[in-house]
């Protein structure tokens, strides 16, 4: 089926120059994808696995910019390439054959990337044929919030319950979800009154939201913008967790400088080193995106980040984050007292994602332990003495001071 009018127009317009709020979204796929390799073609090592990992690539455009930034194909397959050469391949998908020949042009030189002419939910169900013992990164940066239903993005994530690993990145588009959600006109009409089209919408989100659910809250009185857009979020996060991804994390994306994220950006794993090494990636990331736009744009900082909660806690965390893990350290030890260094960090990961860095949470720890508030024991019973460093490591065992 050839693209229709307004997607290529979309098209068009979308690559003409890479927004703020691409550059964010890719600098967290780019810096993401090394480490992550080598997380896990470490771990396939004892497992004897030795197929190579596969990224796919949903909606992945051209490829380069009109203004000559690189998109998320060739940063996949450079940052691959550059970590794992011979040991991972990668599947693009686009509806748009423009997009296609443009994108397999660019590819040839790499011939474990594969650019099909396909749209993304006919690619989702190759996927579940060819994936097979494969590890699987899927990458989803669609136009809008439809586009990879949930049924047929659901098989794929229930391959952790089998031990395969599959991790996804989500562009989760909100704005989009209350456009297509119809407000005012379900509130005004009723959902019998509505136009064929409006109909269809309301379809589409059921299947790519996995469920009508959603409706419950979207057309409360006495719910917010805001109120409504965390509750999808985190019901489109509880799905997910219920396929197996029983780590999952998320970071605001905006268009401008505004009260409310456009997008949200949604990774899922079923293993917790993943939440860990994304919520450092995540963390540099919009760290060093708002640090080039100060500079650049000779703002503030944080300008025009005061509507946001999610965006106030993690401000927070950089400007207090000494005092806040001090008080978090002693209160997770104290809940769960006797588990490692890295089990605690990855404790306060979940409940506290996109807030602190792994750096600053081991130097809190070593302050606690020099100040006698914790006491810090290696695996065999002995006590680390305060004020060394020596023998502080992530297997030690943490208790509070006095037990």
């Amino acid at each position: 089926m050839p693209a229709p009018r307004w997607l290529k127009e979309a098209d068009r317009v979308f690559f003409g120059s890479k927004k703020p709020w691409s550059i964010q979204k890719d600098l967290i796929l780019a810096n993401y994808i090394p480490p992550y390799l080598n997380k896990i073609l470490t771990r396939r090592q004892t497992r004897n696995i030795d197929k190579p990992v596969l990224f796919a690539d949903l909606f992945a455009g051209k490829g380069i910019f009109d203004d000559g930034s690189e998109g998320s194909p060739i940063l996949i397959v450079k940052a691959a390439e550059a970590t794992a050469p011979g040991k991972w391949s990668a599947v693009f998908g686009n509806l748009n054959e423009e997009l296609h020949t443009e994108l397999s042009a660019r590819l040839r030189n790499f011939p474990d990337a594969h650019v099909r002419n396909v749209r993304s939910l006919r690619l989702l169900e190759l996927l579940q044929k060819f994936v097979e013992q494969r590890s699987l990164f899927v990458f989803i940066d669609p136009y809008s919030i439809t586009g990879y239903d949930f049924e047929l993005l659901a098989p794929l994530l229930r391959r952790v319950k089998q031990g395969l690993s599959t991790e996804v990145l989500i562009n989760f588009m909100v704005a989009d979800f209350h456009k297509k959600s119809a407000r005012d006109s379900v509130r005004a009409r009723g959902l019998t009154g509505l136009d064929p089209n409006t109909r269809s919408k309301l379809a589409s989100l059921d299947k790519t939201l996995g469920g009508d659910w959603w409706r419950e809250f979207q057309y409360e009185d006495h719910l917010s913008t805001e109120a409504r857009s965390k509750l999808v979020v985190d019901g489109y996060i509880n799905k997910l967790k219920s396929e197996g991804l029983n780590f999952v994390g998320q970071c605001p994306v905006r268009e401008k400088d505004e009260a409310s994220p456009n997008y949200r950006l949604i990774h899922g794993s079923a293993n917790i080193e993943a939440l860990k090494l994304m919520n450092e990636t995540m963390g540099n990331a919009i760290g060093n995106e708002l640090h080039r736009r100060s500079v650049q744009e000779k703002t503030p900082l944080f300008h025009g980040q005061i509507g946001d909660a999610d965006f106030q806690a993690w401000e927070r965390g950089r400007h207090y984050v000494t005092a806040a893990l001090v008080d978090f350290v002693p209160r997770y030890i104290s809940k769960s007292p006797g588990l490692s260094r890295v089990e605690t960090w990855g404790n306060i990961v979940q409940d506290h994602f996109l807030q602190f860095f792994h750096k600053e949470y081991r130097a809190t720890v070593k302050n606690l332990h020099d100040s006698g508030i914790i006491i810090v024991r290696t695996p065999d019973g002995h006590v680390v003495e305060p004020g060394k460093s020596k023998g502080l490591n992530d297997k030690v065992l943490l208790f509070l001071g006095g037990s």
